[in-house]
């Protein structure tokens, strides 16, 4: 016997018939090159499916002046002018329900090295089921499955007794300012759902990460006197086996019990290390570029401190 209802059957034949448009959703915004600073066109195509499935979208500007004050927030160098998220609302037809906030993120990583990839990862493709392309699983796919997971639901003939909210972030994959945004501006619900490709399971619990740029300076000398000198990238060596034990005591003090069978749930990452002029030793200071997890049980400031304090105990153990 069939566990499935006649209304959960409705809904699903619902998704079943979406499915060409949902697809045609997902490359769409695939095919908008969505890294860093370029955001704007996936966030259109967004912002027109939500207009053409009339759910009335509207923009959310990414105000540093107003999120500065929060703790959440990121400062960074690059502007926010005509940065935007994009949200909906579906107001509720009844009421009794329980308020629900989908939220997904518009921005990808970028693709280089461009050599590495078979096709260009902005020209998607479906092969054997699957959608090829840079952020067709993280995420814009399921950006394209929440949204049509609410239009099913008005396709199955089907009211809703609690509004439902759908936003379309950026800035996910370095700051979180999106949708910090979005929530300052007073988007929040009873339950949120942030359809990640995690697979078939739900995750409650989720780290956080402290992104951090660290300028080394070495002492500059010339080659005929080269011990006489410091190597600055040979710093840096120094600097990053010291964050690698900072990792292994964060992931062994004051774990939260939903990470207790994670056996490394924090991962330190040296992303990017740049420096010299040339073989020969100058040795002018390289920039290090890191991000730090910590767990929820970890508030913001306090890794800060942590990490800050652990930057200037090395300016006295560092030699040069």
């Amino acid at each position: 016997m069939s566990s499935i209802t006649p209304q959960e059957q409705r809904l699903l034949q619902a998704v079943q018939d979406l499915e060409p448009e949902i697809i045609d959703f997902t490359s769409r915004l695939v095919a908008a090159p969505s890294t860093l600073g370029n955001e704007a066109g996936a966030v259109q195509v967004m912002d027109d499916e939500l207009t053409r499935l009339e759910l009335s979208p509207f923009r959310i500007p990414i105000d540093p002046g107003q999120l500065s004050g929060h703790p959440g927030f990121a400062p960074v160098p690059w502007t926010y002018q005509d940065k935007e998220c994009v949200v909906a609302i579906r107001p509720a037809d009844t009421a009794g329900g329980s308020s629900l906030l989908f939220n997904g993120h518009l921005d990808v990583v970028s693709p280089e090295p461009i050599d590495f990839w078979d096709f260009d990862p902005f020209v998607p493709f479906v092969r054997d089921g699957w959608l090829y392309g840079r952020g067709a699983g993280d995420m814009k796919s399921g950006v394209a499955a929440m949204t049509y997971a609410l239009h099913a639901v008005h396709k199955a003939g089907f009211g809703l007794s609690a509004p439902v909210t759908v936003e379309g972030v950026i800035e996910e994959e370095c700051t979180g300012n999106g949708a910090l945004a979005c929530l300052l501006a007073g988007y929040d619900a009873q339950a949120v759902l942030i359809p990640e490709p995690f697979g078939p399971t739900l995750l409650t619990d989720q780290v956080g990460v402290l992104w951090f740029k660290i300028r080394i300076k070495g002492m500059p000398s010339h080659v005929q006197a080269a011990p006489a000198g410091t190597n600055a990238i040979e710093k840096s060596f120094v600097l990053i086996k010291v964050l690698r034990e900072l990792e292994e005591r964060l992931n062994k003090e004051n774990v939260p019990w939903a990470y207790t069978e994670h056996v490394h749930p924090l991962n330190f990452n040296p992303g990017m290390l740049s420096g010299g002029t040339g073989p020969l030793p100058s040795r002018p200071g390289p920039n290090c570029t890191a991000g730090c997890p910590f767990t929820p049980a970890c508030p913001t400031q306090r890794s800060r401190n942590e990490s800050v304090g652990l930057f200037w105990t090395l300016q006295t153990e560092i030699p040069g």
